[in-house]
This record gives C-alpha cells, sequence and structure tokens, in this order.
C-alpha cells in the first residue's frame, strides 16, 4: 500500500521550561506514524538537540539544525497497534543548558511508511531558506522554518503551506508544511521566503517513504 499524510494540528507553548508536553490526535488504534515538525528558541549559545516521546515511544530525529538562540527538528515515531487511539502526548526534553523560551509543533499521521530513516534531508540557514531534494516514488516531504525575531510571515515553494503563525510577543515565527509526490523526483526545490528580515533564520525538510 502506498504510504498517506494528514495534518493534524499545530500547538505553542511560549513559557520557558526545560520540557514541553503537547496533546496531539493520533488517530485510530492501528499501527501509524506521527511526524512532528519542532521550532524552538532558548538564550543564546545554549542550544543543543531535544530527545522526547510520542505516546510513551522514542521519537528519532531525522533532520535538526541549532542556530544561535534558535532550533529546527522534523521527528517521527512508529506508534504500534496497541496505542489507544485519539489523544496521545508529545513530549519533548530539552538538552541541559538550553534554557529554554518557547516551543512549538506541527503534527502529522502517516500511514503505511516502509521506514522512520529519513532518504534524503535538507537544512538551510540562508534568508530565504532554500534548497533542492530528492523525493522519492509517492514519498512524503515534510519542510519546516523559523526565525529568531521580526514575526515575519512566509512564502513557500515546493510544499503545501499548512500553517505560519507568531510565537508569544517576543517576534519568533514558525511555518511549515509537507508534499507527497506522484513520481520519483530529482532535486525539488523548496524555500521559504520571509517578509521582513529576522535573525537565526533555520529551515528543515526531510523525506518519507
Amino acid at each position: 500500500m502506498l504510504p498517506s499524510k494528514s495534518f493534524i494540528a499545530t500547538a505553542y507553548n511560549d513559557i520557558s521550561l526545560s520540557s514541553y508536553n503537547f496533546t496531539v490526535d493520533t488517530g485510530a488504534a492501528t499501527e501509524r506514524s506521527v511526524v512532528c515538525e519542532v521550532l524552538g528558541s532558548g538564550n543564546s549559545g545554549s542550544i543543543t538537540s531535544i530527545s522526547g516521546t510520542i505516546a510513551g515511544v522514542a521519537f528519532s530525529i531525522l533532520v535538526d539544525t541549532i542556530g544561535a538562540s534558535t532550533y529546527a527538528a522534523i521527528v517521527a515515531a512508529k506508534l504500534p497497534s496497541n496505542i489507544a487511539a485519539g489523544n496521545q502526548t508529545v513530549s519533548i526534553v530539552c538538552g541541559a543548558s538550553w534554557g529554554a523560551q518557547m516551543m512549538s509543533i506541527a503534527s502529522y499521521r502517516c500511514l503505511n511508511l516502509r521506514s522512520l530513516v529519513p532518504t534524503a534531508t535538507l537544512v538551510s540557514s540562508a534568508n530565504p531558506g532554500t534548497g533542492t531534494i530528492n523525493v522519492d516514488d509517492h514519498g512524503l516531504l515534510f519542510a519546516c522554518a523559523r526565525c529568531g525575531n521580526s514575526a515575519p510571515t512566509y512564502t513557500w515553494a515546493g510544499i503545501t503551506e499548512e500553517y505560519d503563525f507568531a510565537v508569544g510577543t517576543s517576534g519568533r515565527s514558525a511555518s511549515g508544511g509537507s508534499y507527497q509526490a506522484n513520481a520519483a523526483e530529482v532535486g525539488r526545490m523548496v524555500t521559504a521566503t520571509r517578509s521582513v528580515t529576522g535573525i537565526n533564520y533555520g529551515l528543515v525538510a526531510a523525506v518519507l517513504r
């Protein structure tokens, strides 16, 4: 069977914490994968990678990038059919030195994925964030971007934008979306153009099949 994806929702918390919990509707009690696009910020120079679980299952980091004070990642976990349907908790733990100031997620429910090892990834710290990525036949492409201030909105090329919002009053912003190929594609261009200049840009993308 071919893989499929459905966008669930976004959530964020702009309180400074060392860990964050979000509630996500994981769908029916069948084997399914949950992919989360994660965007966060913290004390400048202190950010390290995250860890955590989705419905109690440790997630894998498919791709991430660390800026001076911002973080972007795509993570995923495969949930077995014995995990109950409906709402489950996504738990994100920050590295010890983070001093995290906010965290946001955008979640997707995926079926029939062969693996949670990405077939391709992309990282860009340019403005605009941009790059090319190979997408498998019927592969699922996920991408997200963040900015450290100025609260830009984003215009995307190469994916369907599914969210775009400022986080709290500090001007941090989060945006992203996804795409499914109908045939294999070599060098698909993915670009996130910001409406205003800010700091600590970051774009990440990953393909699953």
